[in-house]
Parts: structure tokens; sequence; C-alpha cells
């Protein structure tokens, strides 16, 4: 009797461990996929201009005038700017109504 019921307990740890290599196996398959995407995006540096909120805020809003589709990530890498600088100075804009939207770096 005692012989069935270690089988019977094998045979559901049997169960999870398959169950949760069936997990790890589609989580490796999401990784390998992510790893490819990330090996197609080229990093690069941006060196950052140092200047105060409100020069930034007339670089902005000239660079918006020719460029009314650009989003955050683009203020930063084109006007070399601090991303809190561009995002403080992006929110004073739209406060006053200077801008209706700058879409965030990842919603492009």
């Amino acid at each position: 009797m005692y012989e069935f019921e270690a089988l019977k307990e094998l045979r559901v740890e049997l169960a999870q461990v398959r169950e949760l290599r069936s997990q790890i196996e589609k989580e490796l398959a999401e990784i390998k996929q992510m790893k490819v995407a990330f090996k197609s995006v080229q990093p690069h540096v941006v060196m950052i201009r140092s200047i105060d909120e409100d020069e930034a805020e007339q670089e902005i809003v000239q660079y918006l005038q020719t460029h009314d589709h650009a989003d955050t990530g683009e203020l930063v890498e084109k006007l070399r700017l601090d991303v809190d600088v561009v995002l403080n100075v992006v929110q004073r804009l739209k406060e006053q109504g200077k801008v209706e939207r700058v879409d965030s770096h990842e919603s492009g």
C-alpha cells in the first residue's frame, strides 16, 4: 500500500515538473525573441548640453514649429537636452497651452 501511495505522489510531482518545464520553455522562447529584437536596435550615446529650462523652452518651441510630431525622445536626442529638463518644459508648455501633446519616446 505504501508503495502505491509513493508512486502516486511521484506521478503528481512529475506532472508538476513537466508543467514547470513547459512554462520555462515558453519563457525562454520569449526571451530569445526579445534578444533578437534588441540586437536590431543600435545603441548610441547622446552628449547632453547643460542649459537652463528657459533656454531649453525656447529651443523646444522652435524645434516643434518645424517638427510637430516630435516625441520626447527626439527632443532629448536632437536638442541634446537632459530628459528631465525636456519633461519639465513640455509639461509647462502643455499647461500654458503652447503645445497640445508630445508623445513619450516609447509610444512614438
